[in-house]
């Protein structure tokens, strides 16, 4: 299902098409259509790091029913579409270009929870698009169960970490560091999943402080640990960086092989139920 933001303008309908074509184009993970007629155009978003997609659709007719709407706002023919049910955080980044989008162009955006066309709130297209969300998931309950969930903060630091992941990498290249991959986990019966961080034993690692458990595996041996149990041991040899996000830590350099024996030397007590490996795509914040 698609949730959509429509643009209007208070008494005129003019705006600079080409200009907003080109800064469309010039848009990080934007490509714009070429082959579509004259009249239409589409941007497509897509965002492969965080599985982001959306789609900046600039017509030449309207495709909303505006009697709603008072009479000097004047329907422009440009729409947003984006999934109903991405987390906050990708919303947001989308916002983040409808923002500019009204800035520069004086537009006004509406959707049709809305009483009016209104300036650009981001609280307030938040709030539309979490209203519809919930609304979907409450006449849909049979088919959440096929997502899992993860509280919205927790998800919002996977994804900036996922972002992040080169910088940091960067950023540490002189200790040799290596970010976590992260793995997706969750009860059987349950819809609540856990973020695992993996390290193979060999780089120092960057950790967010978000990870719930630690996969240890070096192609021979293979734990599960609870992180938090993990870091009352090796807790002593992380430090935490100046990541500019929120807490993550990396692993002392000189620490690796004190810490690497006691992964694999101590008595760490595995998960006494069955875990579900998940996709990060399937898991929502509701």
């Amino acid at each position: 299902m698609k949730f959509k933001y429509y643009f209007f303008k208070e008494n005129t309908r003019n705006f600079d098409r080409a200009d907003l074509l080109e800064y469309l184009n010039e848009t990080k993970y934007i490509t714009l259509d070429m082959e579509t007629r004259e009249a239409e155009k589409i941007a497509y978003y897509d965002n492969e790091d965080i599985n982001l997609k959306a789609q900046f659709i600039i017509g030449d007719k309207s495709v909303i029913n505006s009697t709603q709407i008072s009479p000097q706002y004047l329907d422009v023919n440009i729409r947003v579409e984006i999934e109903l049910l991405y987390p906050s955080y990708k919303l947001n980044k989308i916002l983040n270009i409808v923002e500019t989008m009204c800035k520069r162009y004086n537009l006004m955006v509406y959707n049709e929870t809305f009483s009016d066309a209104l300036p650009f709130k981001r609280q307030t297209c938040v709030k539309a698009y979490q209203m519809i969300k919930q609304a979907y998931k409450n006449k849909h309950e049979d088919e959440f169960m096929d997502y899992s969930k993860m509280d919205a903060t927790t998800l919002e630091h996977v994804y900036q970490y996922i972002e992040q992941k080169n910088h940091l990498r960067e950023m540490y290249r002189d200790d040799n560091a290596e970010p976590v991959e992260f793995e997706f986990y969750r009860k059987p019966a349950s819809r609540n999943a856990f973020v695992a961080a993996k390290w193979d034993g060999l780089n120092p690692f960057i950790i967010p402080a978000d990870a719930q458990l630690f996969i240890y595996d070096d192609g021979i041996i293979r734990k599960i640990i609870s992180f938090s149990l993990l870091m009352k041991n090796i807790g002593k040899f992380l430090e935490v960086i100046d990541s500019g996000l929120f807490t993550i830590y990396m692993l002392n350099p000189k620490s690796v092989k004190k810490v690497r024996k006691n992964i694999t030397k101590g008595k760490y007590p595995e998960p006494q139920i069955a875990l579900k490996e998940i996709e990060l795509k399937d898991i929502l914040d509701i």
